[in-house]
């Protein structure tokens, strides 16, 4: 009997298995023959989504979803025309309400026009004001172009009217050439300081045989400039930060080599705006050598070290007395350099109180685009540089160790250097 009981048991399990087997198979083969849903993406919304997202991600401040939601609200509002309300102060309300507003567009057209205007004016509103933007690809490759010393309506051979091949004595003597041409022509006193501009930036991108060969394989300028300015003072003008930074010092001091006398270096941040600031640990590296804890970055909070990644360059080991110059047009990378020099008494900082440009900038691309024939990308503000002190640079600027604003400012350089013809030479670049 109990084996009776047993055998019913198991064909009650195997006919309910069927059954659900069964089912599962009908199931699957409808959906075999049945053509699939295609679902569809409104590659605005997935756009206005990706953005969100990063910014929560990457925006160097930390903003909760009321804070940023609140920013999409009032950039819908005003791009829109119309008072917007959120269903919910975070993403799925954007969303929502972003999809509210496009159903009432009569044309593709003003629907992106809408999701563009409304992008960047969340990201131009983001703190410092005016530093985050929507991008098109146009402007992306400008800034590209600029952070990498590349200028593509400029062809610096033709400038100067000589080839790639030719000597670096040919080099001085076009150079030297044109700057007499200029001189004479009948151009105003304006038009002759931007020509003399021109042929100097040339000159400087061309004066050496390493600098020619990268000029006419990339494109790259070179970003700085080197001169001996008496017979114990050696010059550096670093123009901007570019990938090739940390190269074109060395470049530099092959191209002008310092003479065994020089023991004093004057190292020109005036003017410099910035620019490829994940470079600067490179460039720092010639000064300090590897594994040097250089600057710090703040993010969401948090600070985290830059360190050296390059040796030192030894043809900088022979300056024992170091003066940085910099001005209120010291910017973003060069004034993250000059706060660097000064924790580790490199040299003396003089001049006035940096621009207090403290931001570091990060072009991200986007996934989701819905514009043919445009491609978005977003500049961002993703860290805050740090003084020497922990006080970010931003509003503050760095503080030079001389203020040439002071009267006895000479006075005090030759405090820290016992070098009349330094001081001497520093009071004569401060006052052209």
């Amino acid at each position: 009997m109990a084996h009776v009981k047993r055998l019913i048991i198991i064909l009650v399990i195997f006919l309910v298995g069927a059954v659900v087997g069964g089912v599962a198979i009908q199931r699957n083969l409808i959906d075999w023959l049945l053509p699939k849903q295609q679902v569809v993406v409104d590659e605005r919304i997935a756009f206005i989504d990706e953005v969100y997202d990063l910014i929560k991600k990457e925006y160097w401040e930390l903003l909760f979803d009321e804070q940023l939601a609140g920013l999409f609200q009032k950039a819908l509002s005003k791009a829109s025309g119309e008072e917007i309300t959120l269903p919910t102060s975070d993403k799925s309300g954007v969303k929502i309400a972003l999809e509210n507003i496009l159903a009432k567009q009569e044309s593709e057209e003003v629907k992106n026009a809408l999701v563009a205007d409304a992008t960047n004016m969340v990201l131009v509103n983001l703190q410092p004001f005016g530093r985050s933007r929507l991008l098109s690809e146009v402007d992306s490759q400008e800034i590209l172009n600029s952070v990498t010393s590349r200028n593509p309506d400029v062809n610096y051979f033709e400038t100067l009217a000589i080839e790639a091949s030719s000597s670096s004595e040919v080099v001085v003597n076009n150079f030297m050439q044109k700057q007499q041409e200029v001189a004479r022509s009948q151009k105003s006193e304006e038009e002759k300081q931007r020509a003399r501009q021109v042929l100097e930036r040339a000159y400087e991108a061309l004066d050496s045989d390493a600098e020619r060969f990268r000029y006419a394989q990339t494109g790259v300028e070179s970003s700085i400039s080197s001169k001996n300015l008496s017979f114990d003072i050696y010059y550096l003008k670093l123009n901007s930060f570019a990938p090739t930074t940390y190269e074109d010092i060395v470049f530099a001091l092959k191209a002008v080599p310092p003479q065994p006398k020089q023991t004093s270096l004057v190292i020109d941040l005036r003017g410099n705006p910035g620019g490829y600031i994940d470079g600067l640990p490179n460039v720092l590296g010639a000064f300090y050598g590897p594994d040097t804890k250089a600057y710090q970055f703040l993010k969401q909070g948090k600070k985290t070290d830059l360190e050296t990644k390059t040796n030192k360059i030894i043809g900088l080991d022979q300056f024992k007395k170091i003066v940085i110059l910099i001005d209120q047009a010291t910017g973003s990378s060069a004034e993250a350099m000059a706060a660097s020099l000064k924790k580790y008494n490199v040299g003396v900082l003089v001049g006035v109180p940096s621009r207090g440009w403290g931001t570091m900038e990060r072009l991200f691309s986007v996934e989701h685009q819905f514009e043919v024939g445009q491609k978005f990308s977003i500049l961002l503000v993703q860290n805050l540089t740090l003084r020497e002190d922990g006080i970010p640079i931003e509003g503050s600027g760095v503080i030079p160790d001389v203020l040439i604003t002071e009267p006895n400012w000479q006075q005090e350089l030759l405090q820290y250097y016992d070098s009349p013809t330094l001081v001497t030479a520093v009071r004569k670049m401060v006052e052209q």
